[in-house]
Parts: C-alpha cells; structure tokens; sequence
C-alpha cells in the first residue's frame, strides 16, 4: 500500500512540476494566434503609451497606417482592427484597451455596422487570455516570430502589396451584411459612444473606402444617424462630401483582393485622416518611448518607396 501511495504521490508531483514549467512557458512567450495577436496588440505597447486606437473589422486592419499617422500628426496609434469584428466585440476590446491604455480618441470603422450582433462576443477577449489556448497557440512559436515581430513593428496595420483589379458586379460582403440600421444598433451605438466619453475618450467613426457595388443604402443610413447625435464622421466613399480630400483613393486599382485596400490606398486615407484630425482635434500627445519611435522608423524605411509614392 506504503508503495502504491509513493508512486502515486512520485507521478502527481512530475504531473505537477509539467503543469507549473507548462504555465510558465505561455507566459513567457506571447500568443502566437496571429488572428488576436495583431488586435490585441496594445497590451505590448507601454501603459498609456497610445494617443489614438483604431476599432473596426478589416477593412479598417488594412487602411490605416500607425507609423505615417505618427510621422503626420505626432499622435501615437495602434490598428486594433480584426476580421468580421462585430459591434459587441468592438466594445469589448474598448473595455480590455483601457486596460492598458488611455487613449484621448477613438477611430471606429463602420464596416462592423453591416454585421449581426454575434452572440457571446461581449466576453470575446478572454479567448486570448486562456492558457490552455495560448499554449496550444504557441506549439509553433519559432515558425511564426518574424511574424508576430511584422505585426509588433506594424502597431497592428496589415500592410497589403498586391494590387487586384475590381470586377464589375462584385456585391460587397453580401452573405454577412444587414441592409440597414437597425434601432437595436443606433442604442448599443448610442451607448457605446457614452462608454468611451465616460471614459475620457472622443469618437471618430469612419467608413473606409468600399467598392461602389456596396452597401449604399446603408451609408445613407448611417450618414444620417450619425447627424441626427452630432457625431463626428468620416465616409471616404462619399469624397465631394469631404474637405480638401483631393488625393482620392482608386478603388478600383488600389485594392488587394477587391475588397481591402492596398498600401496605396492605405496611405490615402491616413494622409487624409492626418489632415482632419490635425484640424479638429488638439489633445497634447503622450511622451512616446523611444521602441515606438523606433518601431514606426524603421516601418517607415521598410516601405520607404511606397510612402514616397504616396506623397507625390
């Protein structure tokens, strides 16, 4: 009996040294679930580092860009945008960034506002902080580090190379979007712009540049819904609308896949959100570390020859 106790007290320690060595193996190494890494990306930056944060599905992932937002204005950022991110995912990642940060503005994409409210997306990000999750996400650490490193130096921004034609005809999302603006969105928007002033925080929401097959009825709706509050708002699909927007993107040259935009037309609508929020916001920006500045340097350098063509 004394031995079986002593075999069984021998495998639940070694069971126990595994669990603790296992334990400290994900936390030592960050996610490698690219798809979370890059839009929870903030928590890597320094607490309170980051003046500006970016929310949306995307399409907002690919259109802006921290590092030429930060040489523009001197306003630090980060690209929290993630693919198909609903409402309720969007503001559970608000209520995670101020967290770690605190942001004096919020730019919010309004691609989201074409999905259905997800079911159980309010408590989305504790995916990310599941050890069991993180472990099985870090099986291949080393086979994604350069990466996970792109996404660090990007401050979440998917940079785009490709450049695909658009083909006429082409419907926008059309199985996953709603048609209109329901009550039921304009109150939990409503809401949420409230969370995030309680908060200490401005809004700006933006619709980045669509095809022109998209969903039209829809921005009339949110363009009116966003000027019945008095909210600030940016439709780059509606550029006459838009002042001094003179350097439009193409949508139908400037997208990789025909429906995100590449880095030509990524580095249009930051130009252009530079120049607006130069305008209309005057918050001090935070003191910036020198790995951000150095992160958004060497960005910058990477893509030196298209940042260049941008400011032709």
């Amino acid at each position: 009996m004394k031995i079986i106790i002593k075999r069984l007290l021998s495998i639940l320690t070694v069971f126990i040294i595994i669990c603790i060595c296992l334990i400290t193996y994900t936390n030592i190494l960050p996610s490698t679930n690219t798809f979370g890494a890059r839009a929870v990306g903030y928590r890597e930056d320094e607490n309170k580092n980051l003046d500006i944060v970016l929310l949306g599905d995307s399409c907002v992932e690919c259109a802006v860009i921290p590092a030429l937002l930060y040489k523009e204005t001197g306003y630090s950022s980060y690209n929290s945008g993630e693919a198909m991110c609903k409402l309720n995912k969007m503001r559970a990642y608000a209520e995670d960034i101020y967290k770690y940060q605190q942001p004096n503005l919020f730019i919010i994409d309004t691609s989201a506002f074409m999905y259905k409210m997800g079911e159980g997306e309010d408590g989305y990000i504790t995916y990310y902080d599941n050890p069991f999750q993180k472990l099985y996400n870090n099986h291949d650490y080393w086979k994604k580090m350069n990466l996970i490193n792109e996404i660090k130096l990007n401050k979440g921004y998917m940079a785009k190379l490709d450049s695909v034609q658009f083909e006429d005809g082409y419907t926008y999302l059309s199985k996953n979007s709603q048609k209109s603006l329901t009550e039921e969105k304009k109150d939990y928007i409503k809401d949420f712009i409230k969370f995030i002033n309680d908060n200490g925080s401005e809004v700006l929401f933006v619709t980045v540049p669509l095809p022109e097959t998209g969903n039209d009825n829809l921005q009339s709706q949110i363009n009116e819904f966003f000027l019945s509050i008095n909210q600030k708002y940016i439709d780059f699909n509606y550029p006459d609308k838009l002042e001094n927007y003179n350097d439009i993107v193409d949508i139908e040259n400037e997208t990789c896949d025909k429906v995100h935009l590449n880095i030509n037309g990524a580095i249009k609508v930051t130009n252009y959100l530079s120049y607006y929020i130069k305008k209309n916001y005057s918050f001090n920006p935070i003191n910036n570390n020198d790995k951000y500045i150095s992160d958004c340097d060497k960005f910058l350098n990477k893509y030196k020859s298209y940042i260049k063509q941008g400011e032709d």
